[in-house]
């Protein structure tokens, strides 16, 4: 029985599991926060956070602060002339 017996220098060698440790638990958590602290710091980026127009209310401060609420509308192209709708 040449091909059956195991050589004596062969030894059976432990099959190794993956196994989640304290310590990896913490990495991944870590991970894991990290990348919705960033995914959340993207989104507010990319967002427009207020729907307004600095430009014009800087424009619209100075006209009410040099003669009180206009009646018509200055400031903008296709309602030039208007009435003042704030």
């Amino acid at each position: 029985m040449i091909g059956t017996e195991r050589s004596r220098a062969e030894k059976p060698t432990a099959v190794r599991t993956a196994r989640a440790t304290p310590a990896r638990m913490g990495s991944v958590l870590e991970w894991l926060a990290l990348g919705s602290a960033l995914l959340m710091l993207g989104t507010l980026v990319l967002r427009q956070l207020w729907p307004t127009d600095l430009g014009w209310q800087i424009a619209a401060g100075r006209v009410v602060l040099a003669g009180g609420p206009p009646r018509t509308d200055s400031l903008s192209f296709l309602a030039h002339g208007r009435e003042w709708i704030e």
